[in-house]
């Protein structure tokens, strides 16, 4: 297979001009770029480029590895459309749906901006492709999941896009099959991923072989290797000494991962601050476990340790994280427990497990929720009385299903008046939204580009969403930003929505609404939503849509598994089909507090309306930390446009495991960048306090060393 690849300058000489480029994008399509951060993209684009289009001295591949947040997907954007555009063919591989519909806006939205930038690329949305294409033509843009590429491995490319890369850094899995099976096919391959390095270094070598750059091994090998020992070893010895040994092993492999990589530490980008938003630690009060909560803790312990004996069945161990932040997964192994008796049960175990299960049950009358639960719906009700949302991780869904409840017991509603009657709030809403889509027929008719828009069709479940702008939830929140404005029928108020910004900060509450029912129509989920509204809607609740958050402002996003049956007055969404809550939660209505689950820890955007994220519960894993933390702290976020600081919790239930969980998290994820993401994960019961603090004075004696090697892995001119 020939692998040359011929690009002129001439071709990407758009990234040569940011500035003309972010001023066009306002002007033609209305679109707001950050100049600087558009300036570092397009150096990123151009870096990229020139490795893969030198003649005789391309290289195969590239791994774009930016922290979350800093707009890989835009980076990569560019380049396959530079690709694209001189006549390649470009097959781009997202993680999920969701995923992969942000490929889709942020290549559509790219197009139309190009179109009015360059002459010398073939650049229109209509190339793009999503989906299946076996036969994909040439100057076109292929956009679909990791199955389709683990279902079809022998398609052939110009250009391989693997978004998530990460994903095939295991030896054996069927998607490191099948992107080897597409490296044989394809001519240049890009890589991204957030987190290269995941737990140990060694497993990067995976990524890096599938872009040739196998002969960076060595060095990389040698570096992981004393990643492993600064984490595994009961002793890292003197810890200057182990500094010295790291940084320059650091510095070894830093200059042999810096010609197939390029990162970027949004820590190091200070000119880019203002478009992030500061991120600052939000210190909640801890709570703190009692004498009756200890003893709850200490009887489990005692209970599994002996609870085989009776049962003749094992069951999880007293370590168990979820017994330490809620009372759900605790009730259900003490449930098992009493219910597995074995016919002949030894008599003095069985004694001790029915005094320890008496006991239990009188101290869990006298608990109500959990401490921790309470504390944080505490904190949670203060952010909503500042009109802010905040966004609430859990690594379990038995977790996430219990913490939702309590705080959808422990809120109280909003109480604001609701305004005018209903029937004058649909009037005006009607009068808004038609108007707004008017407007965008009229721009679509100057604009020669094709771009995405609310079709004839679509204009039909247009009453289905004003239904559900007229609920409890969503006249409250627009009555809040109306306050003392003075309007007593429809034309007034019609006014009042066109000109006053949401959540002060935000949009006009009009261009709000309708960048949430494009958002709505886009997803083939929520749309179907919509539908199935305009089909029953004599029978829904108060004649409304059947959208979630009609009166309710918290929502919990997991699989329900320790109440499944019991009403819960529209507070939880199933975790499959998420888009229309995601959606929601990015505009100014709708769900004010998001409990979620680890599975939506990446790939998803909760920042253009959000700086609160709560670490209810954590995951072992640093990385894990980092991804969630980018779902708020990204490009353009809630927190830069109001000027305030991100807020980030890590609230602790003091006197138990979970608090020293919190607190060798916190330690660990400082050192993520630095060790180029080779933080591993850890259980809070194998690391002692002595042994962590080796490791942070280690890696503090080498922080400006390591500092310094990290920064040679970012783009260069050319």
């Amino acid at each position: 297979m020939d692998h040359t690849v011929i690009i002129s300058g001439n071709q990407s000489k758009f990234l040569n001009a940011p500035e003309k480029y972010v001023k066009r994008a306002k002007d033609k399509c209305g679109i707001h770029l950050e100049l600087q951060t558009t300036r570092r993209q397009f150096l990123t684009a151009q870096d990229i480029l020139s490795r893969m289009t030198q003649g005789n001295k391309s290289q195969r591949g590239v791994l774009l590895a930016d922290d979350v947040g800093l707009g890989k997907t835009a980076v990569a954007a560019l380049v396959a459309w530079v690709f694209a555009g001189t006549g390649h063919q470009v097959r781009i591989f997202a993680p999920n749906n969701v995923v992969k519909r942000r490929w889709l806006d942020e290549l559509d939205r790219h197009a139309r901006i190009i179109g009015h930038n360059s002459s010398s690329l073939r650049v229109l949305p209509k190339y793009i492709c999503d989906g299946h294409v076996s036969a994909l033509q040439k100057g076109k843009i292929q956009v679909a999941t990791h199955n389709l590429a683990i279902n079809n491995p022998g398609m052939a490319t110009d250009l391989l896009i693997i978004d998530e890369a990460h994903r095939a850094k295991g030896e054996h899995t069927n998607f490191k099959r099948s992107l080897v099976s597409l490296k044989k096919k394809a001519k240049r391959i890009l890589l991204l991923t957030a987190t290269p390095f995941s737990i140990r270094l060694k497993e990067f070598l995976n990524m890096l072989r599938l872009i040739d750059g196998g002969d960076a091994s060595k060095d990389v090998d040698r570096f992981s290797k004393l990643l492993k020992r600064l984490y595994d070893s009961p002793r890292i010895g003197d810890p200057e000494l182990f500094a010295a040994k790291l940084s320059e092993s650091a510095k070894l492999a830093t200059a042999a991962l810096s010609k197939y990589v390029i990162r970027h530490s949004i820590d190091n980008l200070p000119k880019e601050q203002k478009s992030f938003g500061e991120s600052t630690l939000w210190p909640l009060r801890d709570a703190e476990a009692g004498p009756h909560e200890i003893e709850l803790l200490m009887r489990m312990d005692r209970l599994i340790r002996i609870g085989p004996m009776v049962t003749n069945k094992s069951v999880k161990n007293a370590s168990d994280p979820r017994y330490h932040v809620g009372w759900s997964q605790f009730d259900k192994i003490v449930n098992e427990i009493s219910e597995r008796k074995s016919p002949k049960p030894a008599p003095v175990a069985a004694k001790i497990i029915n005094h320890h299960l008496t006991r239990i049950s009188q101290l869990r009358k006298e608990q109500s929720h959990h401490p921790k639960m309470v504390a944080t719906a505490e904190a949670v009700r203060q952010v909503l009385e500042q009109d802010e949302k905040v966004v609430i991780f859990c690594h379990h869904h038995a977790t996430a299903e219990e913490l939702t409840m309590v705080l959808g017991a422990s809120l109280t509603e909003s109480k604001e008046l609701l305004g005018l009657p209903r029937q004058i709030w649909k009037k005006a809403w009607s009068q808004v939204l038609t108007h707004q889509i008017e407007r965008q027929v009229d721009n679509h008719k100057q604009d020669q580009v094709d771009q995405a828009s609310v079709h004839a069709k679509d204009k039909e479940l247009l009453p289905h969403f004003v239904d559900w702008l007229c609920s409890p939830l969503v006249r409250a929140q627009v009555s809040r930003w109306l306050v003392d404005i003075p309007f007593t029928n429809p034309t007034k108020l019609v006014k009042a929505i066109v000109k006053t910004k949401s959540r002060k900060f935000g949009e006009p509450i009009a261009v709000a609404a309708f960048r949430l029912f494009q958002a709505l129509l886009h997803s083939k989920s929520s749309k179907m939503i919509l539908q199935l509204a305009k089909k029953t809607s004599h029978s829904t609740r108060f004649g409304e849509s059947r959208l979630p958050c009609q009166t309710r402002r918290i929502l919990g996003i997991c699989e329900r598994q320790i109440h499944p049956d019991k009403e819960a007055d529209g507070i939880f969404l199933g975790s499959k089909q998420p888009d229309t809550a995601f959606s929601m939660f990015n505009s100014p209505f709708g769900p004010e507090v998001l409990i979620i689950t680890d599975s939506h820890s990446e790939g998803i955007d909760l920042h253009s309306c959000c700086r609160h994220l709560i670490h209810f519960e954590l995951d072992p894993s640093p990385i894990r930390t980092i991804q969630r933390n980018g779902r708020v702290r990204r490009v353009n976020s809630w927190a830069a446009r109001c000027k305030k600081p991100i807020q980030i919790a890590y609230p602790a239930f003091k006197g138990t495991r979970d608090a020293k969980l919190v607190g060798i998290m916190q330690q660990r994820i400082t050192s993520f960048s630095l060790l180029l993401g080779g933080v591993q994960d850890f259980e809070a019961d194998d690391v002692t306090e002595s042994d962590e603090s080796q490791r942070t004075e280690a890696i503090k004696l080498a922080k400006q060393k390591l500092k310094k090697y990290a920064n040679q892995l970012l783009p260069k001119r050319h």
